[in-house]
């Protein structure tokens, strides 16, 4: 067990948060990750992050190569935008306590999921999501390092992002440096969605339109559920029966039945793992993303499941 390392190159190297507390950043991090690379990432020696004999997994998203100013809102960003992909990394300050600004994403299309850290100081990882069935929206947000349910908010300043900007309110954390990981769904690619539970063991299926590799869910009305977290490479053959989990720092869990991962979609298969497909009609929200091969001759991702 440990802490979820993330890493952006918005703000650089070697400057860790941790998905699974409400931690300030840390900015002197150089024997974690020491640098980006155009093939992958040089690790250091902390044991965190390349502890002999330990396994370790990795989750990469790659966007726009280099980061350009963004004034579409009412505060300045820095923006690292991969528009094919759906994918930004925006950096903003906000300046006024309690006070909602809009700040540019730079997608061009407005984002169904967003999650916002305070980098200066002791604050929660909000979550935005917007997709059909979801009843989150622009008044509600989840906490990354947290189980909660969702919560009456007014971060997103009751407003639902646009094409160009999305609506943060900083509360107490005005004056401190923010990171914004935004995503929209991209056919073929990606899908942010919605699903509902049936309490049974032969549980609902999803179609997200590819074979996924790596799958995020929250239950939503729950305030104990868990972001489980399941890819193809910890569990490369249905069903897929290893978790990690966002808001906790354990160690990996392994199920005797979790999900499948199919050529269209994927299937819960369990309603005995806690907070998984216990409850009938629970809403839980997802990220998916497909095993895919760039784009075909029609403009969209093809499937390679």
């Amino acid at each position: 067990g440990d802490n979820h390392h993330l890493y952006d190159t918005v703000r650089g190297a070697a400057k860790t948060l941790f998905s699974n507390t409400t931690d300030a950043e840390q900015t002197s991090d150089t024997d974690r990750l020491s640098s980006f690379n155009g093939n992958g990432f040089t690790l250091g020696s902390n044991y965190r992050v390349n502890g002999n004999s330990r396994t370790f997994t990795a989750w990469c998203w790659k966007a726009g190569g280099t980061s350009v100013a963004n004034n579409d809102g009412a505060i300045a960003s820095t923006v690292n935008v991969n528009k094919e992909a759906g994918f930004s990394i925006v950096g903003f300050q906000p300046t006024a306590a309690s006070t909602a600004v809009t700040v540019g994403h730079g997608l061009g299309v407005a984002p169904h999921m967003i999650i916002v850290k305070s980098r200066g100081s002791s604050a929660n990882w909000d979550v935005f999501h917007n997709s059909p069935g979801s009843s989150m929206g622009a008044g509600n947000k989840l906490y990354l390092n947290g189980t909660n349910s969702q919560i009456s908010s007014g971060a997103w300043g009751s407003t639902l992002p646009t094409t160009s900007v999305f609506t943060f309110n900083p509360g107490s954390q005005n004056n401190n440096n923010h990171i914004a990981y935004c995503w929209h769904s991209v056919p073929g690619y990606s899908k942010i969605g919605t699903y509902r539970t049936n309490g049974n063991a032969n549980g609902p299926y999803e179609h997200t339109g590819f074979k996924p590799a790596w799958i995020m869910f929250k239950n939503q009305n729950s305030s104990s559920g868990p972001w489980y977290i399941v890819d193809n490479k910890r569990s490369p053959y249905n069903v897929r029966t290893k978790s990690l989990q966002a808001q906790t720092s354990s160690d990996e869990a392994t199920n005797a039945d979790l999900i499948d991962f199919y050529s269209m979609g994927f299937k819960i298969r369990t309603n005995s793992v806690t907070q998984v497909n216990n409850n009938t009609s629970d809403r839980y929200i997802y990220m998916a993303f497909s095993e895919q091969s760039g784009r075909n001759e029609f403009g969209t991702f093809a499937n390679a499941g």
